[in-house]
């Protein structure tokens, strides 16, 4: 038998091995952590290089041997003398701007808020410190050049780096050797540090400007002195106390004497200067006077000196994750009570723990970013004789608003006419513009950010703005432009419309919505009627203890699902006449008073009601397929749902993916004036949805117009994402307290067969009986009266008419006539 050769065994990677605890702990550490422990680091650095090179003794020129084994006299120490040794032959009498150069690293490690250096952790100050080094031996070589011109002994002058720099080149020339230098030097400075000609320029210009309006308005000033020094008070006797309003008392003349000789004297300066009165003012006064005078010439020379400043620039309020852990719950309360049954157990509210934490840094645009997109802006629309210039910039997750300020006499419309040419300057996806921003005097432009920050669920649901909202029916909807978080209250709106092209975000939207809703409420306080078409959107909460009834995904046992939805809309209002209550608030309330005092007299009318009315929430994810298939039954139930259904706590949140007038009927848009529309393809979606173009200028995966109906222009938000896999934490948790709660309904439609209208002769119940006392009483029978009355389809109420006619109760049809009563 051959022997198998043995196999080599494969060792693993160096890659694959676990970091060392160090590194460990120190990814571990959060990112401002690190900068801070970066900076002390650097700072400690700079002052032992500092110190060991101002006490290392001058002249002192030993190997590096003789420097190790004897003891020179050195505040750092022999590490102090040896670092102060190396430093000197390298570099010179330039070693004394190491230390420079670690301040500099300190303070940008402290203070610095790059986006650079967070988006790229490990590049971004390799980079930097490169540069560093470049630049310390181009000055070295410099100050070779400048001292000794590269001789023999030029390494005291700028050390070993500078000699040999510095020779290096000599083979340009000496004059060429300045010029490759002093560009090498400006070159590093502008890519290590934050210095800019075009900043630097401005600021000479604005300083320029300003001591130019200095010495205008002294000049002016100084004129005016001159002119009023001219003006020599007249000394008027003063008269008497009792004369001062005395009854022949005249005022004198503006000009002296007046005009005796009937012409008008020619005046010069000097006769101004006699003619004119003076008043007589306190000293005080005219301190008061001068001071207002001088103040006004002091904000004219600022309003010139601040007219090119740059804009505020607002970024998202930073959430750090340990802000975010401190939240475990959307509600003060941990623990509710709910009835299953008889029994009462306790609920337990999901705990945020079960949503993905979101990322601490913020990828919006840099400072450098924001303010070429400011110059394009100014310079395009100055191209277009149009002035205006940015005052503020409003960084958000998605996109950036710059809010321009338009001069004096330039029209709106000229603005908003651009959007293509703007689009086209910045190289940007799509830009959409404000004109103007509700409430302000300036037209915003929303830009695209070049990286894209989604917004997770859980930030939403620990901010401050939800926990603000008292109510079982607050959602996250995402984060406005700013970056601050957007709920909404579902009791306000009272329905809710979304509408969006495939792949917007639509369904994502939903999924917010509802794992909000359950965050929040316990099955007691909060129901669910869940219509699904697609059948993939919303099967992850089948059997849930919130759901009214399984998943509904057939169209014809949706609109089944409406109709009872109607019946149950009917039966509250009956609940909160007999109640003398309002709405659902009131009930509950008024229902938690009688629960409370015991019911000694036995009032049947209290007795009758349901003690609690939960809030009921009718998700249709796909409105198209409804429409299609039942489009009567469903557009007439939607339609009372909506005018009627808000005081009884039932609210509709409508989705679709074909925003057309065919689907979003009139009759529908009139009762939900909440909207919320994603990307579209084109504009008139838009203003089916809306009812206002810009829509189609979103971005997609998540970027929304929300309407709330009160507004005169919706809101852009980006919306929340929450993925499959937290969704599926959420559903495990919230099965494992209670099974479901299913009510005893069924859906069928009547020509469906098994459903109740083919029931025969064995299955007939109460139905039956009720409608032979129907027949009885009208003397007549037909399928509409019995619909009528009965409020069944037209199938079981031709059934039950064919069994009363084979019972003998009724004569036969007689075409559009009613059947006679026989019995």
């Amino acid at each position: 038998m051959s022997r198998k050769k043995s196999q080599p065994k494969i060792m693993p990677l160096a890659l694959d091995r676990e970091p060392l605890p160090l590194a460990k702990a120190w990814s571990g550490l959060e990112d401002q952590r690190r900068r801070e422990v970066l900076g002390v680091l650097f700072t400690a650095a700079a002052i032992a290089t500092f110190l060991s090179l101002i006490s290392f003794p001058v002249g002192y020129q030993e190997s590096l041997r003789s420097i190790w084994l004897q003891s020179l006299p050195n505040w750092m120490g022999t590490p102090g003398s040896l670092l102060a040794w190396i430093l000197l032959c390298l570099t010179g009498v330039c070693a004394y701007l190491v230390p420079m150069l670690l301040v500099g690293c300190a303070w940008h490690s402290l203070f610095n808020r790059d986006q650079n250096s967070r988006r790229y952790p490990i590049l971004y100050p390799l980079c930097r410190a490169l540069g560093g080094i470049i630049l310390l031996a181009c000055i070295c070589a410099l100050v070779t050049l400048s001292m000794d011109g590269g001789g023999s002994s030029s390494w005291i002058a700028g050390g070993l780096i500078g000699t040999w720099l510095a020779e290096l080149m000599l083979r340009f020339g000496r004059i060429g050797a300045y010029v490759v230098l002093s560009t090498l030097i400006t070159l590093t400075l502008l890519l290590t540090t934050d210095f800019l000609f075009a900043n630097f320029f401005q600021w000479i210009s604005r300083r320029i400007s300003a001591i130019h309006s200095w010495w205008t308005s002294r000049a002016w000033v100084a004129e005016f002195e001159d002119i009023s020094d001219s003006f020599e008070p007249q000394p008027e006797p003063e008269p008497e106390p009792e004369d001062l309003y005395g009854e022949h008392s005249q005022p004198a003349p503006l000009f002296g004497g007046g005009f005796q000789d009937g012409r008008i004297p020619a005046l010069g300066l000097s006769g101004i200067r006699e003619k004119l009165p003076v008043l007589q003012v306190d000293e005080d006064e005219s301190d008061i006077d001068s001071n207002l005078f001088e103040d006004e010439l002091d904000e004219e020379a600022e309003i010139e000196e601040e007219a090119p400043r740059e804009p505020r620039i607002y970024t998202p309020e930073d959430y750090t994750l340990k802000e975010i852990q401190k939240q475990k719950t959307v509600s003060k309360r941990t623990e509710a009570i709910v009835e299953i049954g008889e029994e009462r157990k306790p609920y337990q509210l999901p705990s945020l723990d079960l949503l993905d934490m979101p990322s601490e840094t913020f990828n919006g645009p840099d400072k450098e970013e924001i303010h070429a997109n400011k110059e394009i802006l100014e310079k395009t629309l100055d191209q277009f004789n149009i002035s205006a210039r940015v005052v503020e910039v409003h960084c958000g997750p998605v996109v950036t608003r710059y809010d321009l300020k338009p001069a004096p006499g330039v029209k709106v419309r000229g603005i908003t006419n651009l959007q293509d040419d703007l689009a086209l300057a910045l190289q940007a996806y799509s830009v959409r513009i404000i004109a103007p921003v509700p409430g302000r005097n300036v037209v915003g432009i929303e830009i695209p950010n070049r990286y894209r920050q989604d917004v997770l669920l859980r930030e939403v649901l620990a901010s401050q703005q939800y926990r603000m909202l008292d109510s079982r029916l607050t959602f996250a909807i995402g984060k406005t432009i700013s970056g601050e978080p957007y709920v909404a209250d579902l009791t306000r709106m009272p329905h809710l419309l979304v509408a969006g092209s495939t792949g917007s975000g639509k369904s994502v939207g939903v999924n917010s919505l509802i794992a909000s809703l359950l965050f929040n409420s316990t099955p007691q306080e909060v129901r669910f009627l869940m219509v699904d078409p697609k059948r993939v959107e919303l099967s992850l909460y089948q059997d849930i203890p919130h759901l009214l009834a399984p998943v509904v995904t057939d169209p014809k046992r949706a609109a089944v699902a409406l109709k009872w939805a109607v019946d149950e809309m009917e039966s509250r209002y009956r609940y909160l006449s007999k109640a003398g209550v309002r709405d659902i608030k009131e009930y509950n309330e008024r229902m938690r008073e009688w629960s409370k005092r015991s019911l000694a007299d036995g009032n049947k009318e209290e007795l009758s009601l349901p003690g609690f009315l939960p809030y009921i929430v009718i998700i249709i994810d796909e409105l198209a397929d409804l429409m299609m298939i039942a489009r009567a039954e469903v557009e007439t139930n939607i339609a009372r749902l909506a005018q009627m259904a808000r005081a009884v706590g039932m609210h509709l949140v409508l989705a679709t993916q074909r925003p057309s007038v065919n689907i979003l009927t009139g009759v529908i848009k009139a009762n939900f004036p909440a909207r919320i529309a994603f990307k579209v393809a084109q504009i008139n979606d838009s203003r089916v949805i809306i009812d206002q173009k810009g829509a189609e200028s979103l971005l997609g995966m998540g970027d929304m117009l929300f309407d709330a109906g009160h507004a005169s222009k919706p809101v852009r938000l980006q919306g929340c994402y929450v993925s499959t896999a937290e969704i599926d934490r959420l559903v495990k948790f919230i099965k494992a307290q209670q099974p479901p709660d299913y009510l005893d309904i069924d859906f069928a439609p009547d020509d469906e067969p098994g459903s109740d209208s083919s029931y025969n002769d064995s299955e007939l119940d109460g139905m039956y009986l009720a409608a032979v006392d129907i027949v009885m009483e009208a003397g007549q029978a037909s399928t509409s009266l019995l619909q009528r009355r009965l409020k069944i389809g037209y199938g079981r109420a031709a059934r039950i008419l064919d069994i009363m006619h084979e019972r003998g109760l009724i004569g036969p049809s007689r075409g559009s006539k009613p059947r006679e009563v026989i019995v």
